[in-house]
């Protein structure tokens, strides 16, 4: 694989999440929950969160990136609609854009060795107001 500018492999993850018809709004830049309009939910929101070089003995660096999404919901108060459903059904979306076939990898079209959910999705089911949201974290890992 040719090196890959970390624009070209931002915008090729946040178009394939853009994609899903479950997004209504999404964008680079984050909003908080509360800048966000209901008629404007689904909403992902995609932010950089470091990158990682790690050594490995007469190996290129093994070079991981770090990304959070931020989804939130909010759905139709004049319904006795559950936060939490419409939540899973994003959830579910963004992870079917990242999965592919087991001994398979997620290259986003040949840009990165692989790019996957990687760790513990933070959720909030709308307790106390009818929204719910949740962080889901992405690790791109670079050849």
């Amino acid at each position: 694989m040719a090196k890959v500018s970390r624009e070209a492999v931002y915008a090729a993850l946040f178009a394939r999440i853009t994609a899903l018809p479950e997004v209504v709004t999404a964008s680079r830049k984050l909003r908080l929950m509360d800048d966000v309009a209901a008629a404007d939910c689904p909403a992902v929101f995609m932010t950089q969160e470091g990158e990682t070089f790690e050594a490995v003995t007469h190996l290129p660096y093994k070079r991981t990136w770090r990304v959070k999404l931020w989804v939130y919901v909010k759905p139709d108060q004049a319904t006795d609609a559950v936060p939490a459903t419409e939540l899973n059904a994003v959830l579910d979306a963004i992870e079917g854009a990242l999965t592919v076939p087991p001994n398979e990898r997620q290259t986003l079209g040949g840009l990165v060795y692989h790019c996957r959910i990687d760790g513990d999705i933070e959720t909030d089911e709308g307790f106390f107001q009818n929204a719910a949201g949740a962080l889901v974290p992405v690790s791109i890992l670079m050849p």
